[in-house]
Order: C-alpha cells, then structure tokens, then sequence
C-alpha cells in the first residue's frame, strides 16, 4: 500500500500549480521557493506514487497519462476542501456537491454552454463540472459511476443507457474536390449510405 498517508494538501496544490504554469521556473516563483527545492517536492510525490507524473524537458513539463489522473482525483481533493475550510469558518452552508457531466471532445455546443453557465449561476451549490473520461468510453464511465451524465451521440447509445435528447446539430461533410456529391449543399442520409466516413469519437470505438 502506497504511503498516501505522507501526502498533503500543499503537495496536491503543487501539482496543480505546476500543471498550470507548464514549467518548475514558473511554478517555484508562484509558490515562492526555489526551482530545485520544486523539483525535490515533485519527485517526493511521484516516489510516493510510484508513478511519473511529469515529463520534464528543455522547452517545459506537461502531465503524463498517469498524471492527468491523478491531477483529475487532485482537483475535485482540493475543491472538497476549500469547501471544508469554508464550512469549518461559518462561510457557507453545507455543500451539495457537483453534478459530473461527461463529455468526449470538448468544447460543447453553444447552447449548452449557455445553460451550464445559467445553472452554475442560479445553483452555485450543485455546480454542473464537465470531465473528459481518461483511458475509458463514456459509456463505460457512466456504468461504474464516474459521471452522473454524459453528452453523446446517438452512435454510442446502447440499451444500457437511457437517453434524452438535448439538441440537434447538423453534420459538416468535407469531400474531395469533384467528389460526385461536392455539387450539394446538402445531403440526404441516402445519398451517403454507400461513403466511407470518419467520425472522431475515438472514446467509443467498443461502440461502432
């Protein structure tokens, strides 16, 4: 068993600091200590790890794979315990928590955009946060409990998972210059039944 125990919250906001600033340069001066006293902190937290959370280069640092998991776990740590910190001063009441949203490939429609930040307005309590599943389908996420919601296509539905329609968007088509179907400015799903296409929703291939 991993000595999580040795880990503390000031280790946890180094992470995130250092995902920001994408260089130990610039992260040492936002948390005001020196470079290598940053680098010795960092390689502390991996050791604990056992895992390498960094790649460190001469242009800068950015997270490994492990790393954006760990870094994902990190921010909902550090957000739950500014609300504790809150709650223990009288600040606030008691949280409600957040709603998770899953999304493949982010940004969103405009739309939602529009009623994610309307809600997070009106309910500051139950904040909706949008996660992008890590290593996983969607769908696989809203199985084991992830996220509470997800925004997918149609394509990836299954009978495993029950849907509402949000919104509907139309399909942009690039085909090659004097492709037969070029000369339509729009086309029935008829006329593409026959074309190769490429979809990028990557995170639901088990799905095709």
């Amino acid at each position: 068993m991993r000595r999580l125990h040795s880990l503390s919250l000031r280790d946890l906001h180094t992470l995130l600091v250092l995902d920001t600033a994408h260089s130990l340069g610039r992260a040492a001066i936002a948390l005001n200590v020196s470079a290598a006293t940053l680098s010795r902190r960092l390689t502390r937290v991996e050791d604990t790890l056992g895992i390498t959370l960094f790649e460190r280069s001469v242009t800068g640092i950015r997270p490994t794979h492990p790393g954006l998991q760990v870094l994902r776990h990190t921010r909902r740590i550090i957000g739950e315990a500014r609300y504790l910190l809150n709650i223990i001063a009288g600040e606030t009441d008691l949280p409600d928590g957040e709603i998770r949203i899953g999304v493949a490939h982010p940004p969103l429609h405009p739309v939602l955009e529009i009623w994610f930040r309307i809600w997070n307005e009106y309910y500051s309590r139950t904040p909706i946060r949008l996660y992008v599943p890590e290593g996983e389908s969607i769908v696989a996420s809203l199985g084991k409990g992830h996220v509470d919601a997800a925004i997918i296509p149609d394509c990836a539905l299954t009978d495993r998972v029950a849907s509402l329609v949000l919104y509907h968007d139309k399909l942009l088509a690039t085909l090659p210059k004097g492709h037969p179907l070029s000369n339509f400015s729009t086309l029935p799903i008829t006329n593409i039944l026959q074309e190769k296409i490429l979809i990028p929703i990557d995170p639901y291939e088990e799905y095709r």
